[in-house]
């Protein structure tokens, strides 16, 4: 009798795992099929070259350059229009349709939610002689690290869903030639009125290496 309870519960295990590993390969195969459905889980190591300096006021304060390893998430429930990655401390998106293109580079877009993160803030004075760029008073420009080149203007625009009102303390970080170069934007809006209107960006450059 207890032979027979024995292969009862055997058979009954064997059953359960076979249908275990039916489902894995099922759902396994699905999502190949549906690659917005995947969750892609990834480390990156940030470090900067140079070290942190924050000027305010006149008054400059100078820090060690720092690293942070973060893991992020692509974020399926996300529109198609965007790939979002989600961070502890921060979020990156880039529209699809850039990485697919070519002719244009590959864009991360990183919104600080914290002071937690590397991201550090910098009153500049070189970026006065950026072409285009409308000096702000008191306005505080978002660097990581120290400013080592300043290569060329750039306007980007991203859609008002990102959040209208609150796109003040973004970043761009360019992935392409091997990650050595980084690209650092400063958001504003044209005037009060424009608060639910297509953002206009500053691109400065900064170098720092990817590890």
């Amino acid at each position: 009798m207890q032979i027979t309870n024995f292969k009862i519960r055997l058979i009954i295990f064997l059953v359960i795992v076979v249908f275990s590993i039916l489902a894995v390969i099922r759902i396994s195969d699905w999502q190949k099929n549906n690659p917005k459905a995947q969750k892609i889980t990834s480390s990156t190591k940030i470090t900067t070259t140079s070290p942190i300096i924050t000027t305010k006021n006149n008054i400059s304060t100078t820090t060690k350059a720092t690293s942070s390893t973060t893991t992020v998430t692509i974020d399926p429930e996300k529109s198609s229009s965007f790939t979002t990655y989600q961070g502890e401390n921060f979020s990156l998106s880039y529209p699809n349709d850039w990485a697919e293109t070519s002719s244009q580079p590959n864009y991360l877009l990183i919104s600080s939610k914290t002071t937690a993160t590397n991201l550090t803030v910098k009153y500049n004075e070189e970026i006065n002689n950026f072409p285009g760029y409308e000096k702000k008073s008191e306005e505080d420009i978002l660097v990581l690290g120290n400013i080592l080149k300043l290569e060329y203007w750039e306007p980007l625009a991203l859609d008002d869903d990102f959040g209208a009102g609150s796109v003040n303390n973004l970043a761009i970080i360019n992935l392409n030639e091997g990650g050595k170069k980084a690209l650092l934007i400063y958001s504003y809006q044209k005037s009060e009125q424009d608060a639910e209107r297509i953002k206009e960006f500053k691109v400065i450059v900064d170098s720092f290496k990817f590890k």
